[in-house]
């Protein structure tokens, strides 16, 4: 009776182990991927000119449809940056996955010196 107990409580330990080295895994997979994805998106967005970025959203092709991306474009605005500064935009990207429920946020900054 008691090398039952014993055995039981040492599969539900293997068990919570093996629980959560799974999601760890899931979790570094996702961070891997949304990680490559964002630097695609960003290498497009850094191919376009400054006056053609704007805010948009899609999804990724079908080897990523589970992902989907979101880009928001401001013009940074400041009583400190000068008349050679004014061509500043703050993009943020977000890459999200559906199934998971997880995104990664990124901020970067582009400045447009034709202002």
């Amino acid at each position: 009776m008691v090398a039952v107990v014993i055995v039981a409580i040492a599969l539900s330990a293997v068990y919570k182990l093996y629980s959560q080295a799974f999601a760890m895994n899931q979790s570094a997979r996702f961070y891997a991927t949304a990680t490559l994805l964002a630097e695609t998106k960003l290498a497009e967005l850094s191919a376009l000119p400054p006056n053609d970025l704007s805010s948009d959203g899609g999804s990724f092709a079908d080897d990523f449809a589970d992902f989907s991306w979101q880009v928001t474009v401001t013009a940074v605005e400041a009583e400190d940056l000068t008349l050679s500064q004014q061509g500043m935009k703050q993009i943020d990207l977000v890459i999200t996955h559906a199934a998971q429920g997880e995104s990664l946020s990124l901020r970067t900054y582009r400045f447009d010196n034709n202002v």
